[in-house]
């Protein structure tokens, strides 16, 4: 019911209250006597809604955080001079809306005594038609702006204050979970590194412990090693264990030792005192005669000593300076005569070209190439000898230490050296066997065409001494180390 005040002290009840302020109505009139209303809104002289402030007979009183402004905010800015949106700016009330709380005593005609139904607004809706392509044809009507009252706008401001208030919190949580995340973390970091730092001490006291165990076993059969080879010498049984042999043995062997060495030393002095023997078959001849000397000399002399001596003995050292002087001499030897064979075959199968290829530097080429092989062989196995371990026996039932008897007379597990000595002696003396061998089949071919029979027993009786030596030194040596070690004879080898 619309109700017309005329008189404006009725309406000083009203001022300096809230938005929803339930107020007695007395002073409007005697029919509102008894009667409660609150304020839910108005309008103010400019026609705006009253949704904030408080009704004043003065100044409004806005109802604003601190800091906000005081004017109504647009979209492109601030105008100034207009109050904000929904407060009165003096006493001159357009309209006032009031909600009967209470009813009073009496019924106020048109209002109390009567129901009024609820209208309907939705039929006084503009709605604004909306099509689009492809789609139904339908309408929009505006959204209907809730009516925004001071206790909206706290409980608003609540909620955002409460939602700062959260979010600083979780903060300071996710902060604090970090934080504690963190030192778990370490302290676990901490207890996995102990534990590894824990398992690898015991690994490195169990493998310490190992390595002490190898090493005193290693300690211990070096001592015996040691023992063996250091302090007991080995002790050479020669040819034969007949004191009475000693003497006779001592005297055909000094003898053919002499003869040895004073006819390989003349055939040195005749081929370098003659120039024409200046070729290279005599000089292969004169570093052979050298050889043959050397090869003697490490196992005579000391053989001779010992027929004559009571002990019989030699050194542990001694014995591998014998070993590998006489594998080195005797392979020098090897390679040697393939050498003067490859120089049968290029002087019988292609004498034209013979002082082409046999040139001095070639020559020399080929000697010192025999010398290194043959020492590296040597050394290699001497090397391979000196890491055999020996106990009780140190016997040798041989007159010089050859690679056989050392072997049979270790105590250690000499099958892998029993192979490598066996795979490496028949890689270094196969080699020039085979080279000899290609040569004379050559030399056999080339022999065969030729017509007269004077120039065949020429040509083979240049090749028929170096054939000889040939065969002997093969022979022998196929004979005694191109056998097992379980085959070995000592008496039938000496």
């Amino acid at each position: 019911k619309l109700i017309e005040v005329d008189n404006e002290c009725k309406l000083r009840t009203f001022y300096e209250k809230h938005m929803a302020t339930e107020v007695a109505a007395d002073a409007l009139g005697e029919e509102w006597k008894g009667y409660v209303v609150r304020i839910s809104g108005g309008n103010d002289k400019q026609g705006f809604p009253m949704k904030q402030g408080v009704l004043t007979h003065g100044r409004v009183r806005l109802l604003l955080s601190k800091g906000h402004s005081c004017y109504r905010p647009r979209r492109t800015g601030e105008r100034k001079r207009k109050s904000v949106r929904g407060c009165i700016v003096d006493a001159n009330l357009s309209v006032l809306n009031l909600v009967i709380v209470k009813k009073g005593e009496k019924d106020i005609p048109g209002l109390t005594d009567t129901t009024v139904p609820q209208d309907d607004v939705c039929q006084y809706v503009v709605r604004k038609p909306l099509n689009k392509e492809g789609k139904k044809p339908r309408t929009t009507a505006p959204k209907i702006q809730r009516l925004v009252t001071p206790r909206v706008l706290q409980h608003k401001r609540r909620r955002i204050a409460l939602k700062k208030q959260q979010t600083k919190k979780n903060k300071e949580e996710a902060a604090e979970y970090a934080k504690l995340l963190a030192k778990r973390m370490k302290e676990a970091k901490e207890k996995r590194q102990e534990q590894i730092a824990k398992r690898r001490n015991e690994e490195n006291r169990s493998q310490a412990n190992k390595t002490v165990k190898i090493l005193q076993h290693l300690s211990r059969d070096r001592d015996m090693s040691n023992h063996s080879s250091s302090t007991l010498d080995f002790i050479l049984l020669g040819l034969s264990s007949n004191p009475q042999m000693q003497k006779p043995l001592f005297a055909i062997f000094f003898i053919m030792y002499l003869v040895t060495v004073v006819g390989n030393v003349l055939i040195i002095l005749a081929i370098h005192s003659d120039s024409r023997l200046h070729t290279p078959m005599y000089f292969f001849l004169s570093n052979l005669s050298f050889m043959d000397i050397c090869f003697t000399t490490v196992i005579v002399p000391k053989m001779l000593v010992n027929l004559l001596s009571e002990t019989k003995t030699i050194s542990y050292m001694g014995c591998l300076v014998q070993m590998y002087f006489f594998i080195a001499l005797a392979n020098t030897d090897s390679y040697l005569l393939a050498s003067m064979a490859i120089d049968r075959l290029v002087a019988i199968c292609n004498p034209l070209h013979y002082d082409v290829v046999m040139r001095p530097r070639c020559c020399l080429f080929m000697l010192l190439g025999s010398c290194t092989i043959s020492h590296l062989h040597a050394l290699f196995r001497v090397l391979l000898m000196s890491r055999l371990s020996f106990c009780a026996s140190h016997v040798i039932k041989h007159f010089f230490c050859d690679t056989q008897p050392v072997l049979k007379l270790s105590c250690s597990d000499t099958s892998s050296s029993q192979i490598v000595v066996m795979t490496e002696t028949l890689a270094v003396i196969v080699t020039p066997f085979l080279c000899i061998l290609f040569s004379y089949l050559r030399i056999i071919v080339a022999v065969l065409r030729i017509p007269s029979a004077a120039g065949k027993w020429k040509a083979f009786s240049t090749c028929g001494s170096h054939l000889t030596v040939v065969s002997l030194f093969y022979g022998s040596v196929i004979y005694v180390y191109f056998r097992p070690l379980s085959m070995y004879s000592v008496v039938k080898d000496r």
